[in-house]
């Protein structure tokens, strides 16, 4: 059984695990990010937006194109 804790702390895990591989993909495709991305970043909680997030790290043409996408 999975107590209310338990599923709180796993979702937490989750959403920063996803965070942390959006942020590892733009780094390495577009080198050194603004703080401010890291910081729009770090408000996103909804773990299906934190997935298109992901995809679109990989897919943005430009480190502004991904901006865009976050700013939504």
């Amino acid at each position: 059984m999975i107590t209310p804790l338990w599923q709180r702390l796993f979702d937490k895990g989750f959403q920063q695990g996803q965070r942390e591989a959006v942020l590892s993909v733009l780094m390495k495709r577009f080198g050194p990010l603004p703080a401010s991305v890291e910081k729009r970043l770090t408000r996103v909680d909804d773990v299906q937006r934190l997935k298109m997030l992901l995809s679109r790290s990989i897919s943005a043409q430009t480190l502004d194109e991904f901006v865009q996408a976050l700013e939504l």
